[in-house]
């Protein structure tokens, strides 16, 4: 029996150091594979990336020769074009990448974007953006229909905001997948102002998660023009929506109407009596006293701890009028550097 179990044992050990080897050979092949790629990609950019520049600066008419025949060229064109969209902003040069790749490299985005492979599909879906791959944007809206991760629908909606700005409201506003609150705010930062200013029009027809992403985007942005769109977002059901326009008001830094902010010292929700006081810390003492007063003793340790705060600092300047903080002394509408 003990003999069986040594015997056993033995050839589990052997499996694993046969398994161990054949996985540090693929590992090491791999890593041949890669470095060959490499050089081969360097060794086309140092005979050719002198023939671009010419190319580009209009020194010299295009070639054929310059077409990527096989993979390694196309990576090496690939990593040219990169370069020169990350340092340079000549639309001459901009205009040429774009129509070279919309009429060479099509073909091999879009079989990219075919792969059973993620990351694969996603690099195709980058490069569509960075060279502005018009020719690819059916195969784009087909991929819709597929099971694609977040990451994909982001890529796909900043694609048809480069691309195709004109519908990219209508597609925005009638979507049906979510996208995380990150990748809203960076879209809406990508928004020129006109088009930021529609969606805040259709407001209500917008997914949850966009709407507290539009709103803290407000905020971040500090645009004052919003002040009128956040003040009426203060009477909504949804506490979430009024806990963060009350944190994007704050970050306005104007001095705010205090009978319109009464109601949130006694409000049943903690997060909103808090940013109540933070935001009567840019009216006059003398006018919000009763309000901390009431709040130092909240239920809340950071709705008392803010209203403990405020006291405080009114007590170290009382005597020092001169030195007292700048917020107090804003005007409506005004911009007030915390």
């Amino acid at each position: 029996m003990i003999a069986v179990t040594i015997e056993v044992v033995l050839w589990i050990m052997v499996l694993l150091v046969v398994l161990l080897f054949g996985f540090s050979l693929y590992l090491f092949g791999a890593r041949s594979k890669e470095v060959r790629s490499n050089i081969q990609v360097n060794e086309y950019i140092d005979d050719y990336g002198r023939r671009w520049y010419s190319y580009f600066r209009d020194l010299e008419p295009f070639s054929d020769e310059l077409i990527p025949k096989n993979k390694h060229e196309m990576d090496a064109v690939e990593e040219l074009f990169l370069t020169y969209l990350q340092n340079l902003s000549d639309r001459g040069i901009l205009y040429k990448i774009k129509r070279f790749a919309n009429e060479h490299l099509s073909a091999h985005y879009r079989q990219m974007l075919q792969s059973r492979n993620w990351s694969r599909r996603m690099n195709a879906l980058y490069r569509i953006a960075d060279f502005q791959l018009d020719q690819l944007l059916e195969t784009c809206e087909s991929l819709k229909q597929k099971k694609i991760t977040e990451e994909e629908h982001y890529q796909l909606l900043k694609i048809k905001l480069l691309l195709q700005e004109d519908k990219f409201m209508d597609s925005f506003i009638s979507m049906t997948t979510e996208i995380s609150d990150f990748q809203y705010k960076q879209l809406f930062f990508s928004l020129k102002p006109a088009m930021f200013a529609q969606l805040l029009f259709h407001f209500g027809k917008l997914h949850p998660v966009c709407q507290y992403a539009l709103i803290d985007s407000l905020g971040i942005k500090k645009d004052i023009d919003g002040l009128s769109f956040l003040e009426q977002r203060l009477d909504s059901e949804d506490a979430e929506i009024r806990i963060r326009s009350l944190k994007a008001i704050n970050e306005l830094g104007v001095r705010i109407d205090i009978d319109r902010y009464k109601p949130f010292v006694t409000s049943p929700v903690w997060e909103e009596r808090l940013m109540a006081a933070q935001l009567l810390q840019r009216l006059p003492f003398e006018e919000t006293a009763s309000f901390f007063e009431r709040m130092k003793d909240d239920p809340s340790w950071y709705v008392r701890e803010e209203a403990k705060k405020a006291i405080a600092e009114y007590g170290q300047y009382a005597n020092d009028p001169v030195s007292r903080p700048a917020k107090e002394e804003s005007y409506p509408l005004e911009r007030i550097e915390p």
